[in-house]
């Protein structure tokens, strides 16, 4: 349920910064483009599972990427 978290976080920031057309858009850095992607295979991923589909195997390594997320923090708050 923590996907839900991200998915809200997704939503603002592309209702705040815009999704594709400008300069500081959401799809202009490269973390947002990895969240992105992380988000977008959560929704399927819980698609999938509604549907009765869990056992497609290119959708468990995509389940790995959501380990990335933390990576993310740390590397954001390594400068501070």
């Amino acid at each position: 349920m923590i996907s839900i978290i991200f998915i809200i976080e997704f939503l603002l920031k592309i209702i705040v910064m815009g999704f594709v057309v400008g300069p500081k858009t959401y799809l202009h850095d490269a973390w947002n483009i990895l969240d992105f992607v992380i988000v977008f295979f959560s929704v399927v991923n819980w698609i999938m599972d509604a549907a009765g589909l869990q056992d497609i195997s290119f959708v468990k390594g995509f389940r790995a990427l959501r380990a990335l997320r933390p990576l993310r923090m740390v590397s954001k708050n390594e400068g501070k």
